[in-house]
């Protein structure tokens, strides 16, 4: 009679399954977005308010985690924008309103004008 031996285990083999990429899910893009906005209302202007609305519509897109601080810079940065373009159509305004002509009705030396500056008739 042969001898019966009861079944061995053998454990299963591993399999090299491959895990799914997943989105990134860190917190540089909404951060980066909110400092740039923050940084462009203290000064920076339209320099980092342009940044901060990319950067936060970036993280937007992709679904990052902390997306109040994506909003928050994005809208901070749009407002940083907003008012840097006002200051600068307000400055062109102030150049253009002092540059008019009502100066050039007086004779000027360094104008060229052959006009003197004092009237000799008077």
């Amino acid at each position: 009679m042969t001898e019966q031996h009861p079944p061995q285990f053998v454990p299963p083999q591993p399999t090299h399954t491959q895990t799914p990429p997943t989105q990134n899910q860190s917190k540089d893009f909404p951060i980066a977005s909110l400092v740039l906005g923050i940084v462009s209302l203290l000064g920076a202007g339209i320099f980092a308010g342009i940044p901060a609305i990319i950067f936060g519509a970036i993280a937007l897109k992709r679904k990052q985690p902390s997306r109040g601080m994506s909003i928050a810079g994005v809208i901070t940065g749009s407002i940083s924008v907003v008012l840097s373009l006002l200051f600068i159509a307000f400055m062109v305004f102030v150049v253009n309103i002092t540059n008019t002509n009502d100066y050039k009705s007086e004779p000027s030396p360094f104008r060229g004008d052959s006009r003197s500056i004092e009237d000799p008739q008077t």
